[in-house]
């Protein structure tokens, strides 16, 4: 089995790994590897000589997840099958540092990939204690519905006055700077685990193995569909416009302007960087939020366009930044990161570096996330439109 981690996070990125290893159980009855998932621009040169990388593309293609579990035997699943998704993080669990993770739960939600998201039952931050947001775990639910595998929002134990409980294993003791340690196990944490290794020690069926997660995803649905209105109580939820050319561009392709609503983010300070980039922080993962929460349907059909309006810079220097990458292919065209199983790692490669695509997921995050995650960003002097979103 191979067990994937982002390794952004330094030389602590792979604890998360083998904290979840041991404590299922996985390096007994099976043979754990350990591996960093490539940065996207290394991706391409990285395919013919890495097994199982072609099939985590569709799940890196926004974000590296901390931990991502594929099958590397015939045991229960198909060879180079990712058979789970984990994002953990020490983050106060509110607001945009909940958004700007999207990327790391939501695609491999939309492949029908079980999928965790760990994150603080309450988190003390600038002198106040957060914990999640009423609206977080029934969003969760929805995906559930809408996707039909289990999408877990874990709570990692915490006291009421905002201190992380954390395993008290050695290795796994915060190190400060940057690394809290790992979960304790107990509380939904423990639960979480326990459902794991009926899952990957114990081969128990999806539906079986996590059973409470499943009751858990339904009971919030319900909840959802009974209490929030598509985003109620959400900030964005207030901008939803109808849809014009001052909003979506004078040459919006005829999907994008035959909607009949486009939800507008922001406007926000803060979007541009010094070098004239948008930054990516809470805004792209915000994008892809309300892409999957309120501008689609609960069956998943996109039904309003997902606008930034940035109050600052130029739609010329946002072009200029994106000069080498704006003839994109775009959302229908067959590509590694949608679709592997049409690709051998060579084929993957030469899709990726063909200069006349410009596949997009082949290029820093900074720009690959804009290029895909918005119909198009206003800005004061313009409307830039994305190449790729249809």
């Amino acid at each position: 089995m191979r067990l994937w981690y982002d390794p952004s996070g330094g030389p602590h990125g792979i604890n998360t790994a083998i904290w979840f290893s041991e404590h299922v159980g996985l390096n007994y009855p099976t043979d754990v590897t350990y591996h960093p998932i490539p940065r996207p621009e290394e991706v391409a040169f990285n395919l013919p000589d890495t097994p199982g990388l072609l099939e985590l593309l569709p799940i890196i293609r926004f974000g590296r997840a901390d931990l991502i579990v594929q099958n590397d035997e015939n045991d229960n699943w198909e060879p180079n099958e990712v058979i789970l998704v984990i994002e953990v993080t020490a983050m106060a669990p509110h607001g945009k540092n909940f958004y700007q993770r999207s990327d790391k739960f939501i695609p491999s939600a939309e492949l029908g990939i079980p999928t965790a998201y760990i994150l603080p039952e309450y988190k003390l931050s600038s002198g106040q204690v957060y914990s999640p947001s009423a609206y977080q775990a029934p969003v969760f639910g929805m995906l559930h519905h809408r996707h039909d595998t289990p999408v877990m929002h874990i709570q990692w134990p915490a006291s009421v006055g905002g201190d992380l409980f954390t395993d008290p294993t050695p290795a796994w003791q915060p190190a400060p700077p940057g690394y809290w340690g790992e979960p304790q196990l107990s509380g939904e944490v423990l639960n979480f685990i326990l459902q794991c290794r009926e899952y990957l020690v114990n081969h128990q069926p999806v539906q079986q193995a996590f059973a409470p997660s499943i009751n858990q995803n339904l009971t919030d649905f319900v909840e959802y569909q009974n209490n929030f209105d598509r985003g109620n109580g959400w900030i964005a939820r207030r901008n939803l416009q109808m849809t014009s050319p001052a909003n979506i561009g004078n040459n919006a392709r005829p999907s994008v302007s035959g909607r009949q609503y486009t939800l507008v983010l922001g406007p926000r300070v803060g979007m541009l960087q010094d070098n004239g980039s948008l930054r990516l922080d809470d805004f792209t993962g915000t994008s892809i939020f309300a892409d999957a929460w309120i501008a689609r349907s609960l069956n998943g059909e996109l039904e309003y366009n997902v606008v930034w309006h940035c109050n600052g810079g130029s739609i010329q220097n946002w072009t200029d930044f994106l000069q080498n990458d704006m003839n994109v292919h775009d959302e229908q065209v067959d590509c590694p990161f949608h679709n592997p199983a049409a690709f051998t790692p060579q084929t993957a490669q030469e899709h990726m570096l063909d200069e006349n695509l410009r596949c997009p997921f082949h290029n820093t995050y900074t720009r690959s996330k804009w290029l895909t995650t918005v119909h198009a960003v206003i800005f004061p002097d313009g409307v830039w439109q994305s190449p790729y979103r249809c």
